[in-house]
């Protein structure tokens, strides 16, 4: 299944999307420009399967749907063209005690070029470049936070890009990801494990929105574990 389902991402993409593309980044941009055009958002609305080739499939019969599926086909659709790609989960430091509005979910994906990660938000066709950089979630907050010149947000116009800052802060302060990022694959079959960046000094969340357990988390302060090169 997993096999079918990478061949059938890889011809399509290859021969359209990422055509031309020379460099990971590249082919990061057009993807994450592609799949935003895919749908409009709607926070409310969930797919009937969750691999990237259903939600797409889905999307093109007229379905919205939210930003975790903008960030499962990015990341899958990455992943089928050979650059490495995971989902990422974003949520605010208050995850335990608001009632909504925690999360925000975004992709990431290992740049050969760069040698690094790179945030990738395809609800909003962003992805973080600052003095031709690519920057991943912990570089994005910082950048944010201390307000650090050249930072360009790819897909947006500067109206937007005041927007994005604004409405993204919030989220860069807890960050997560699963450390079994293959797709389609049933989730019985799929390690449990997530692994969570915590700010140092801060609290190991266990509660989503006060009521909802976080199970099987991993939490670490180190960031350079978390931005390993993946295997």
């Amino acid at each position: 299944m997993v096999v079918g389902l990478m061949c059938a991402l890889r011809t399509i993409l290859r021969h359209s999307v990422v055509a031309g593309c020379k460099t990971d980044l590249q082919r990061a941009i057009a993807m994450c420009h592609w799949t935003h055009g895919l749908w409009k958002h709607n926070g409310n609305n969930k797919p009937v399967k969750s691999d990237p080739l259903s939600i797409v499939e889905e999307a093109r019969k007229g379905k919205k749907f939210r930003c975790v599926e903008y960030a499962v086909v990015v990341s899958g659709c990455l992943n089928a063209v050979g650059v490495r790609a995971r989902v990422l989960g974003l949520k605010t430091e208050d995850v335990e005690t608001r009632e909504s509005g925690v999360g925000h979910v975004v992709a990431e994906a290992y740049l050969g070029e760069f040698g690094k990660w790179t945030f990738v938000d395809a609800q909003w066709d962003v992805i973080p470049i600052r003095q031709g950089v690519p920057l991943n979630a912990v570089e994005l907050r910082k950048a944010i936070v201390e307000q650090q010149k050249g930072l360009e947000l790819s897909g947006l116009s500067f109206f937007k890009s005041v927007v994005y800052r604004h409405r993204v802060k919030p989220y860069l302060f807890y960050i997560d990801t699963r450390l079994d990022c293959r797709v389609g694959v049933s989730g019985s079959s799929r390690k449990p494990e997530t692994l969570m960046l915590v700010p140092v000094g801060a609290r190991e969340p266990r509660v989503f929105q006060r009521k909802w357990p976080m199970k099987n988390l991993i939490y670490t302060h180190s960031v350079r574990s978390f931005y390993a090169r993946p295997l």
